[in-house]
This record gives structure tokens, sequence and C-alpha cells, in this order.
């Protein structure tokens, strides 16, 4: 839509009935946004909802719609709503909008690789029986963030070096630590799915990566004696 993502439903969802697992009954809408946070903290989020169309109804008796905003680490489990931000209550005058945010995500989201937001878009007043549904906007959503390196991190870069060679790599590629102990060594794709793990025991050491697709990966090298670990991107074309 030109406004941003326009939401409405085909049926009654209410998320009171979806959180106890009624799904076959109520269907839950949702819009998800999900990134990476590998090396990110103090992430906020912004976004700003309006009615485009209210629902049926009268002034004493709308039928009422809301949007609500939760996060989840990782591609499962259970999402939780971010807090201080309350939920987006459809208007019954056309154009009412809200601003939400900025407002700081839960520090456990700090330097995850996968963060998901999730607007889910439900029913709290079903107003008058029948007739059509409040229709919803959600607009200029922002994420913002700030670059940050961890202890262990901090540790690496001053302690350890790490380098990853050739870089585009094409069918392989050689990680030089300065490191003389054993380690383990990890590529992760932009979403922080593992791709590749394997184990080292010398100060160089050539890996084969011909199987994976062409993309931006992160190669991971941890040191077994005192669990310091070191991240560089890898380009791999």
């Amino acid at each position: 839509m030109n406004k941003g993502i326009g939401i409405v439903t085909t049926s009654s969802s209410q998320y009171a009935n979806c959180d106890a697992g009624t799904a076959d009954s109520r269907f839950m809408g949702a819009v998800l946004l999900s990134f990476n946070a590998n090396d990110r903290n103090n992430i906020n989020i912004s976004w700003k909802s309006e009615t485009l169309t209210p629902g049926d109804g009268s002034p004493t008796e709308p039928r009422v719609w809301n949007l609500r905003l939760q996060y989840r680490l990782g591609n499962s489990g259970p999402f939780t709503d971010v807090p201080g931000l309350a939920d987006f209550v459809s208007s019954i005058s056309t154009g009412d909008s809200v601003q939400f945010g900025p407002t700081t995500l839960p520090a456990e989201c700090n330097n995850q690789p996968v963060v998901k937001l999730r607007w889910i878009y439900f029913e709290t007043s079903a107003g008058v029986v029948g007739g059509s549904r409040p229709q919803l906007r959600l607009d200029d959503i922002e994420v913002t963030s700030v670059q940050t390196v961890g202890i262990n991190e901090a540790q690496a870069n001053t302690n350890k070096q790490l380098s990853v060679f050739p870089n585009p790599a094409h069918t392989q590629f050689t990680l030089f630590t300065s490191s003389n102990s054993k380690g383990t060594m990890q590529v992760t794709d932009q979403v922080g799915r593992m791709v590749m793990q394997k184990s080292f025991s010398q100060v160089s050491a050539t890996f084969d990566c011909s199987a994976l697709p062409k993309g931006i990966y992160f190669v991971k090298v941890a040191d077994n004696s005192n669990g310091i670990m070191k991240t560089s991107k890898l380009l791999i074309q």
C-alpha cells in the first residue's frame, strides 16, 4: 500500500485464545521483522500506526482491534511483549495515529544473531456483531543500534590476531591466529545459522567452503584454553 503495511484479517483473532493454544478456532494475524544483532547493543525500535478505516459499530460500541509489538530471540519459542510500548488501539475516526518509541529493546537482545519482532493484530471488542473490521496501517518502522565489542572480543583484539584469507573466498579459505592452543572455528550466515564448524590445533588452518552459497558469512574462532572469541567477516563469491 502507499501508506506502509495495510492490515486486515479474515477472522476474529483474539489474542487471549491464541495464547492459550486454541489456534484451531482463532487465527492470529502478524507482521514479522527479523534481523541480525551480532556486535550490536542499545537496540531501539520506533514505529507508527494509524486507523485507515474504522470498523462497523457505534461510538458507544465500536469494533476494536489492537496492534501489539513482541520480540523473540532465535527461530523458536514464545514471543514476549516489548516492555514500555502500549498497544495501538483502533479508532472510530479515520486518520487517528500514534507514533511509538524510540524504545530500547531488552538487553538480552544485544549481540544476538537472530532477533525477531512481530506486531500482532487482534480483536479486543466485537462491537456490533458482524460487519467490517478496522483496517490498520503500520509504517515508519525504524530499528537503530550501536556497534559494540564485548569484553572477550576486546581481549581477543588486544591479545590475539585473526586473519581470514583470501577474502573474498571461492572454494576455500585459511584462517590465521596467533594462538598456538587448540580452538574451534564456526561459520554462521547473516541470520545466525551455523553452516560450518571445525576444530583446529595450529596457527593456520585451511577449510573447504565450496559447498556454501555465495554471500556474507561470519567466521568465529574460540580459543579452547581461555574462551576468548574473535569474529571476522567472510565474503564467499
